[in-house]
């Protein structure tokens, strides 16, 4: 966590009114670590990862009205990104198609979605044993940080 350079930033402090704001906060407070473990860097492409593999992981393991009402930002943001990419950094879209395609893979193969893993059994493990312990292979990390003036502009 030290060495990703992430600031962890856990809205515990407000207790969720509800239930479905307690898994909007878990969903938030698990975003900076989900790219440490999922290994999509913090990186444009890595965004489009992460977000990809969110959007398969909640869609396989919850009915698709609870996966609607708890990703409409994971959903927004793979699809606009995605779509600002194609007309804007054409030059970029086979990186994030990439980035995409492993991230829906990985939600696809990840035993449970990232934001509901209890993580302090994992604490002492290698990021890719932990990876492999909750199902899916690890994207690329720091590898797709090149092509960010390609996506950014």
């Amino acid at each position: 966590i030290e060495a990703s350079g992430l600031e962890m930033f856990f809205m515990r402090t407000d207790p969720p009114a509800n239930d479905l704001e307690y898994v909007h906060k878990m969903m938030v407070n698990a975003h900076d670590i989900s790219h440490i473990v999922s290994g999509f860097g913090v990186n444009m492409a890595g965004e489009h990862g992460i977000n990809s593999m969110t959007v398969a992981s909640i869609h396989k393991y919850f009915s698709p009205e609870f996966a609607l009402a708890i990703g409409k930002a994971a959903d927004m943001t793979c699809s606009t990104f995605f779509v600002n990419k194609l007309y804007n950094y054409p030059q970029g879209v086979p990186i994030i198609i990439e980035a995409m395609t492993l991230g829906f893979a990985a939600g696809q193969a990840v035993r449970m979605p990232l934001f509901m893993v209890d993580y302090d059994p994992y604490l002492e493990m290698q990021l890719d044993d932990v990876a492999a312990d909750l199902g899916f292979t690890r994207g690329p990390g720091a590898a797709w940080d090149e092509y960010d003036p390609l996506l950014r502009g």
